[in-house]
């Protein structure tokens, strides 16, 4: 008589192995959303960083006229071509704030962007306007420099300050959404 021989793994084996895979999935699984994080924190810094380099770039050169002096946003305008990337607000002729407008921050200052948020030069006066919910995340944000030593506070509607200015020295910087009226014009 013949033996027939099957050879294969048995049950028990392939669960095992089942199992094996399943605890380093579940590993690898932290390890990639904690790195996905940080890759986003990154992109929320340096678009931040680069905001700030916009800002202090108009901050340098602009000059105020009637041609960037947009009557519906009671503001000086900065444009790239003919869309508005960001406004000016003066006091006594000297700049109080800037706001660039459209900054993509996927991730919230809750958990200071993974660290790298020490490095800007404004950490200290970093903020958001969450409203104590730091869970916030944005992908249009718009970003405030105020040049002023108190915080510049705005009153009605229009471009006017209650503020000092500080000579170049970014006082406060506020993270913030970018309000519809805005959003419709970029």
């Amino acid at each position: 008589m013949k033996t027939i021989s099957l050879k294969g793994y048995q049950l028990a084996e392939l669960l095992i192995v089942a199992a094996i895979i399943g605890v380093l999935v579940a590993a690898c699984l932290n390890v990639y959303t904690d790195k996905l994080e940080e890759s986003r924190d990154a992109v929320a810094v340096a678009n931040i960083r680069s905001a700030y380099s916009r800002a202090m770039s108009e901050y340098i050169t602009y000059t105020a006229n009637d041609d960037n002096y947009d009557y519906v946003l009671n503001t000086y305008v900065i444009k790239d071509g003919d869309k508005i990337v960001g406004s000016i607000n003066y006091h006594n002729g000297r700049i109080a704030q800037i706001s660039i407008y459209n900054v993509e921050v996927p991730t919230n200052l809750s958990n200071n962007w993974s660290g790298l948020a020490d490095n800007l030069p404004f950490y200290n006066t970093l903020t958001s306007d969450d409203h104590g919910d730091q869970g916030v995340t944005r992908k249009n944000a718009t970003i405030e420099f105020d040049f002023d030593d108190y915080g510049a506070e705005h009153i009605g509607t229009g471009a006017v300050w209650d503020a000092h200015e500080a000579e170049g020295r970014v006082t406060s910087v506020v993270v913030k959404d970018t309000p519809e009226y805005i959003v419709n014009r970029l």
